[in-house]
């Protein structure tokens, strides 16, 4: 890529050398912000988007603005401003900004992806930005004309780059797709085509091979629900939550500490082999097998699942995954508010049973399937975060005039 004959020092670490000819001012020089506010009164079934951190998720039978803007997230998610031309209602979770006439909305808009939102935001349980930190940011500003060949050029390449990124992620949900029958019937119908089937007496397992039972998990399986979080200064070890546990996967890399006694330790350490599932949250209904021998612990958003001598944890936990895609944790959990995935409905999910050493045949069998499949996944995953990587370098390069485009 070519670059500008001459630079200077922009005197903000961030951005390094800019070309001579640009500005290095703040937000403010360049944009109005305004704050969203609450659309109950005049939420409606359909009409002017609401808009939040998230983008669109209901309706306003009043505008708030109509045109060019970009969105900032105030509360929650402050990291990732994006771009809106239309009407709109915006709620209290953002700001809009709206450019001067030295400034192309869209320029702002790949300015605002560059931003150090870890330098401003607080560090609070949501994280949040000030209008004024944000106001305050500097940033390097060049003529009008030179912002509309960059908008121009990064509107073209991050173009060809969402559209490989959408294709992997395609990809993997077709993969997951694959996987999810393959589980599925392993774990309702068993290996052998040619069994004799039954009605299982359950709409959510259908038919099921004439030697298999049926009865809910309580019976076969203990359920310990974690220890409410503590205060204790003392003694802290480290426990599972909700965001530590999602399906097939123990994230070890970043585990909170609290207080657990003697005796709570006997009772809620995570032994090799234990299913794991989560409690409550968006997540409610997520579970996986632990494998390892690290001391670890589990709060209350997070249920240990045990099966006796007869049932294997792992055949549980795909059975799970399986109803959980089918969305029976969905229809049975409260939706309206924060959904719970209580010891109660766990422990009442009718799950097929056939033999253990069946349980084992199929468990091997999945994992046999779907290693392969899980290896394509991850690579998509990791070509995904590689195209993610190159569209913030470019975008990066591009708006603090490290590259010249024409």
């Amino acid at each position: 890529m070519k670059r500008y004959s001459s630079y200077k020092d922009s005197g903000v670490k961030w951005l390094g050398e800019i070309p001579s000819h640009w500005e290095v001012v703040p937000l403010k020089y360049c944009i109005n912000i305004n704050n969203g506010r609450d659309y109950k009164e005049y939420e409606s079934s359909e009409g002017i988007p609401v808009i939040g951190t998230g983008g669109q998720f209901a309706y306003s039978s009043v505008e708030m603005y109509s045109g060019e803007v970009v969105f900032f997230g105030r509360k929650g998610t402050v990291d990732k401003p994006f771009y809106y031309n239309g009407s709109f209602w915006a709620v209290d979770t953002v700001f809009f900004a709206i450019p001067k006439n030295n400034m192309l909305c869209k320029y702002l808009y790949y300015v605002g992806t560059t931003i150090p939102f870890g330098l401003y935001s607080t560090s609070t349980a949501i994280p949040s930005m000030t209008q004024t930190d944000l106001m305050n940011n500097p940033f390097a500003l060049p003529p009008l004309s030179e912002q509309q060949t960059i908008v121009s050029y990064l509107d073209s390449v991050t173009t060809q780059i969402d559209t490989a990124i959408s294709q992997q992620q395609k990809m993997i949900e077709l993969l997951n797709e694959r996987k999810q029958i393959i589980i599925n019937n392993a774990v309702t119908k068993g290996l052998d085509p040619n069994v004799k089937m039954k009605d299982s007496g359950v709409d959510w397992i259908g038919e099921i091979p004439e030697g298999w039972e049926v009865c809910s998990l309580k019976k076969v399986a203990t359920i310990i629900l974690g220890k409410m979080l503590s205060n204790n200064p003392t003694e802290k070890y480290p426990y599972l939550c909700a965001k530590d546990v999602h399906y097939g996967n123990v994230d070890l890399s970043d585990l909170k500490m609290m207080y657990f006694s003697k005796e709570e330790r006997e009772r809620y350490r995570v032994r090799n082999g234990d299913m794991l599932i989560v409690e409550g949250g968006a997540g409610a209904g997520g579970c996986a097998v632990f494998d390892g021998d690290m001391e670890v612990f589990i709060q209350n958003s997070i249920m240990i699942v045990r099966g006796n001598s007869n049932m294997d944890n792992r055949f549980i936990c795909y059975f799970f995954q399986t109803i959980n895609q089918k969305g029976y944790v969905e229809f049975i959990c409260n939706k309206a508010t924060i959904p719970h995935f209580t010891k109660e409905k766990v422990g009442a999910v009718m799950l097929p049973i056939p033999p253990i050493e069946e349980q084992m045949q199929i468990v091997n069998k999945i994992k046999s399937i779907c290693e392969p499949i899980d290896n394509a996944i991850n690579a998509a995953n990791k070509q995904i975060s590689l195209l993610q990587e190159r569209k913030q370098i470019i975008i990066n390069d591009v708006v603090t005039g490290k590259v010249k485009v024409s």
